[in-house]
């Protein structure tokens, strides 16, 4: 049995020091630029590519590898987090990866040579994106552990810009395409990113001067040992927790791939098209916040059903409910006696932005306090980025499959089949938490910690 961890907080420490103020000052303007440079070359690098002469598998390679690379090198960054490697360390190396080697992709226009181009273009890629999954796991592990006690709110503030990065890049990109060429995109945000490293080495405090470690907090010889993957992986609440989030960035993968090719059928405008494939990233950003605050409200509020009010599951099942409705107006499901039309397909995307709000957030804000309120490992940042790699490797993971999968059944089965298989995907795992969120109620199992006396600040 693991002792308890209890922190003492002087009443007068004011919560929002300067050094909270910067920390999530820069994760968030940092995740802006990083995800936004992640989508930079949607809208004008295939027609590039075909001009070299790339095949359209080629081109898709180039795309899924960022994700393979996220899948294979979350983990290794989880380690090499919890050994004792600073998360300012590892945050400036992966900007300046990513910041490098997108500048040098802007100089691939240079190559004449098909098979050269694309070899360039993938080992580019595959640098960019260990940088990317350096900085996202040392992301999520500094807003954990500068806001412990306000998770709910801070986690789907980075998923809120995260959509919002993803949103604008492409727009960004197409606009300085036509200014200046295949070049200026990369050059612009590649020296964004180096300059936002260079900002980062200035401005973000050290750990022992932000107070994000927490080991000064405790008795180190009633110090719990140090927490690892294959002990979360043990646990079926992180294992499902786990799921719900790879499945979820499966389906949006899915959705991102196959959705174009289906909407062909309506010949549709531009604008209509661009309406259809906004209108997730917007109400995906919205509700990863509302359902964040929702959850905060539930917590801090007072009534007989506290088990309950600590298990943000509740809110993660309601959203299973409304994302598999979206997912069943996308083609429709096949026993559906109705028609696909633009405007159904609207519907369904706003529905699964509803609920992939409460589903990717709140699981992983789930998992994260429960490995502190019940399996009673030390809030610290070894805690943290290893619970982060974790989930950023099913986020990965799920990103890498999600186009793969939904280009096989789209060629094999057809869209409506097709969705019907994603769709049971969803609801078989969703299955088992509901009665395993009531049993834990029944038995009153502990699944987070609000006392802000978790936190330092």
């Amino acid at each position: 049995m693991r002792p308890s961890l209890e922190f003492s907080v002087k009443p007068d420490i004011v919560y929002w020091t300067g050094g909270r103020i910067t920390t999530v000052t820069l994760t968030v303007l940092g995740c802006m630029v990083q995800t936004a440079s992640y989508s930079v070359l949607a809208p004008f690098y295939p027609s590039v590519a075909r001009s070299k002469g790339n095949d359209a598998t080629q081109i898709g390679i180039v795309f899924s590898v960022y994700a393979f690379v996220g899948f294979i090198s979350s983990p290794f960054i989880g380690r090499m987090l919890s050994s004792g490697i600073t998360v300012k360390s590892v945050m400036l190396l992966g900007l300046a990866l990513d910041g490098l080697f997108l500048t040098l992709m802007a100089f691939l226009s240079a190559i004449e040579s098909s098979m050269l181009f694309f070899v360039a273009s993938l080992v580019i890629r595959f640098v960019e994106a260990i940088g990317f999954s350096m900085c996202l796991t040392s992301y999520y592990t500094l807003i954990s552990a500068q806001f412990p006690d306000k998770l709910q709110i801070m986690v789907p503030l980075i998923e809120t810009v995260f959509g919002f990065g993803i949103m604008i890049g492409p727009a960004v990109g197409g606009l300085l395409y036509s200014i200046g060429g295949y070049r200026l995109p990369f050059l612009v945000f590649g020296t964004s990113s180096l300059l936002f490293a260079a900002l980062t080495l200035i401005l973000l405090p050290d750990e022992g001067k932000t107070g994000i470690t927490f080991d000064d907090a405790l008795d180190e010889e009633k110090q719990p040992p140090k927490l690892k993957i294959r002990t979360l992986l043990k646990d079926h609440r992180i294992v499902l927790d786990l799921i719900a989030v790879i499945v979820c960035c499966l389906i949006i993968g899915f959705n991102t791939s196959t959705l174009a090719l289906w909407i062909e059928r309506f010949d549709l405008s531009i604008s209509m098209s661009s309406l259809i494939f906004l209108t997730y990233g917007i109400v995906y950003g919205t509700s990863s916040f509302i359902n964040g605050l929702i959850s905060e409200r539930l917590e801090l509020s007072r009534t007989s059903h506290r088990s309950f009010q600590e298990d943000c599951r509740i809110l993660v099942l309601i959203g299973g409910v409304i994302f598999c409705s979206g997912i069943s107006l996308l083609g429709p499901l096949p026993f559906f006696p109705i028609e696909s039309s633009p405007w159904l397909i609207i519907l369904g995307q706003v529905l699964m932005g509803i609920g992939n709000g409460a589903i990717y957030n709140l699981s992983y804000v789930h998992a994260l306090k429960y490995v502190i309120a019940r399996m009673k490992y030390a809030p610290n940042p070894a805690t943290y980025a290893l619970v982060a790699c974790l989930f950023s490797t099913g986020f990965f993971f799920g990103a890498f499959m999600g186009p793969i999968l939904g280009g096989v059944l789209f060629d094999t089965v057809g869209y409506r089949f097709a969705s019907l298989f994603v769709f049971s995907l969803v609801v078989i795992p969703m299955l088992p938490m509901y009665p395993l969120v009531i049993r834990d109620h029944v038995r009153k199992v502990a699944q987070s910690s609000p006392d802000p006396a978790i936190s330092r600040g």
